[in-house]
């Protein structure tokens, strides 16, 4: 999950904290431009279209690693409904309140305030949207939530399907990518599409030792070929995510676990360790800021490169007072 289960008498690992730290940073990065760019800032378009090459297959990718280091194979249907009803209780409640605090939110604030993505249509139709297509919803950003459900309800069933092979469960998630399936209703595309990397996650869990090794040894080659897939697939739009996605896990794990113990590990561990809290409310955080900066100056030109790192900050700390402050207070929130 986007943060890992406390109740397992597995050891944790470090560098799965160091990635959720490292992906979170990236998702934050994205979000604090919505929609259209700001003018004379065309190399953060650039920049967006990178990130959303690889940093959600690569979220996805620990995901599915955390999912499967404290996996327990299912043996009937009650095992399978627990590990649901765990996940469950994990993201769902999460997902519903805050879309509907988006919901709502947005309703009192677009006549007050900038909104990047207003309401188009009724309350009802929005709150529908909500339950049942994310991506179409006032809160889109929530969609990995989503996807992420489905994704912990198919795999248990394809993992005792294909007799807990993690290899032949990889290449069904490939299968699954290439299939024709483009609906954003109950997010049956992104589940589809991100399946991959979730098995991707597990297949490297399962070979952790050989994994690693490749990545050590290999490591160099490994980064120019994923600045080749990237850069091909600015260029090409035939270059599917999936490559540049499973280019980009070696590389990104391989930096962190070369990087030395000091701040910007620790810093890393700290936001790997909330990394739900951040996902959750760093897109509000940057809306509600850049609303108020806007009310002061435009974000055009240079003024967007002290706007940037304003949103940035925003995006993760705002998030990290919310948990350690505001939650503590409200047993049921937490």
């Amino acid at each position: 999950m986007l943060d890992s289960d406390k109740n397992t008498n597995k050891k944790r690992l470090p560098v799965l904290d160091l990635a959720k730290g490292l992906v979170i940073l990236l998702v934050v990065l994205g979000h604090i431009v919505a929609k259209d760019v700001p003018q004379g800032n065309e190399w953060y378009f650039w920049l967006k279209a990178a990130l959303y090459k690889f940093h959600m297959p690569f979220f996805m990718f620990i995901s599915g690693f955390v999912f499967y280091y404290n996996y327990k194979p299912v043996e009937n249907f009650h095992d399978y409904a627990e590990i649901i009803k765990k996940k469950a209780m994990r993201l769902i409640p999460a997902y519903l309140i805050v879309g509907i605090f988006v919901l709502f939110s947005k309703m009192l604030a677009e006549n007050i305030l900038y909104i990047d993505k207003p309401m188009v249509g009724g309350f009802a139709v929005n709150l529908l949207a909500i339950f049942i297509a994310p991506k179409l919803s006032v809160a889109t950003f929530l969609w990995y939530l989503y996807a992420l459900m489905g994704v912990y309800l198919l795999f248990p069933l394809l993992h005792r399907l294909v007799n807990g092979n993690t290899s032949v469960l990889f290449l069904l998630g490939i299968i699954f990518y290439f299939l024709p399936i483009n609906t954003d209703y109950f997010s049956l595309s992104d589940i589809f599409k991100f399946f991959v990397f979730a098995a991707a996650g597990a297949l490297a869990c399962d070979h952790y030792e050989k994994f690693t090794a490749i990545i050590y040894k290999f490591f160099w080659q490994l980064v120019i070929v994923f600045i080749v897939a990237l850069i091909a697939s600015l260029l090409s739009p035939l270059i599917p995510k999936l490559i540049t996605g499973l280019a980009s896990i070696p590389v990104l794990l391989g930096l962190i676990s070369r990087a030395k113990m000091g701040r910007l590990q620790k810093s890393l561990l700290f936001l790997g360790q909330n990394t739900l809290a951040i996902y959750l409310f760093n897109t509000i955080c940057i809306g509600f800021v850049k609303a108020l900066l806007l009310k002061i100056a435009p974000w055009d030109g240079l003024n967007f490169l002290w706007f940037a790192p304003i949103l940035m900050i925003s995006g993760v700390t705002i998030p990290l007072a919310i948990k350690h402050y505001i939650f503590p207070k409200a047993r049921w929130l937490r």
